[in-house]
Order: structure tokens, then C-alpha cells, then sequence
């Protein structure tokens, strides 16, 4: 069989580490997105979700999970029950 072992874990993506960078560390924000930027490149995440860590990527503090929630929430808030 070829690959890696079944004991041995893939390598970690770089890009994925940055994207969950926590909030509140120097320069975190830029870095999530150019790692949104990445991973919206190739396929793994929406333009939305680009869009709203484009959009906090000058705040180091801004969360974008916590944004990404909110504006989830807003949407299930406008949905009507059937």
C-alpha cells in the first residue's frame, strides 16, 4: 500500500494553522486572511467567508468565527418557519 503508514498523520497545512490563528495576536489578522486567500483559491472555503476575513483583516482582535456566527444567525432570523 502506498502513502503514508496508518500510524504516521499527515503533515499539518500551513495555511489551515494561520486561518485559526487565534484573535488578539500582532499581525493575526492579516495573516488569517492571506491564509483565507489560500485556502479560497483552492476551493475550500466560500467567497463569503473570504469576504469577511478580508473584511476584518486590519482588526488583530476581530474574530471572524464569531462574525461568521452572527451573520448566520442574522440569516436564520429571516428565514421563515414553515
Amino acid at each position: 500500500m502506498r502513502g503514508f503508514p496508518a500510524d504516521s498523520a499527515a503533515p499539518p497545512d500551513p495555511a489551515l494553522t494561520e486561518f485559526r490563528l487565534p484573535a488578539g495576536l500582532p499581525g493575526s489578522g492579516r495573516r488569517r486572511y492571506a491564509a483565507a486567500m489560500s485556502l479560497y483559491l483552492r476551493g475550500a472555503i466560500s467567497e463569503e467567508v473570504l469576504e469577511t476575513y478580508r473584511a476584518l483583516a486590519m482588526d488583530d482582535r476581530a474574530d471572524p468565527t464569531e462574525e461568521l456566527r452572527r451573520i448566520s444567525r442574522i440569516r436564520a432570523e429571516r428565514v421563515p418557519c414553515i
